[in-house]
């Protein structure tokens, strides 16, 4: 499977951000990012074989009212998803700002796992945010 092909699945099926958890802390509370490259797709072998070539963790969502399952193909680690990224970045179209925002993210973080989040960061986390609005 070629990784423009893939990079093609991802702008039309998939979802590059980061999730807050924790988006409103108490007082001595921290919220936490949790950075995602996530592909969504009705066809298990399509899932399998972009898991195949790429990685990644491979699920089957039940949805209680469709008639056929989802299956979930996702990034969730810095290091796997800057992998990732960097093989289908050159061949994105949609999702090319929300890549680079995110692999800018992933590589900072990488440096810098066991420091707080930086202002530059934390603005990533912002602007991914907005692109990611519907």
């Amino acid at each position: 499977m070629y990784w423009a092909y893939i990079a093609g699945i991802l702008d039309g099926e998939g979802y590059v951000g980061i999730l807050v958890k924790n988006p409103h802390p108490p007082s001595g509370s921290a919220q936490f990012y949790a950075p995602r490259v996530e592909i969504y797709n009705t066809h298990k072998g399509l899932i399998e074989a972009i898991q195949k070539q790429a990685g990644g963790l491979f699920c089957t969502i039940k949805r209680k009212h469709a008639k056929r399952p989802q299956y979930h193909l996702l990034f969730h680690s810095l290091r796997s998803i800057a992998t990732f990224l960097k093989e289908v970045m050159p061949y994105l179209i949609v999702k090319k700002p929300h890549a680079e925002l995110l692999l800018k993210y992933c590589e900072s973080r990488l440096k810098r796992w066991h420091y707080a989040y930086s202002e530059e960061e934390r603005e990533i986390v912002a602007k991914l945010a907005e692109l990611n609005k519907r």
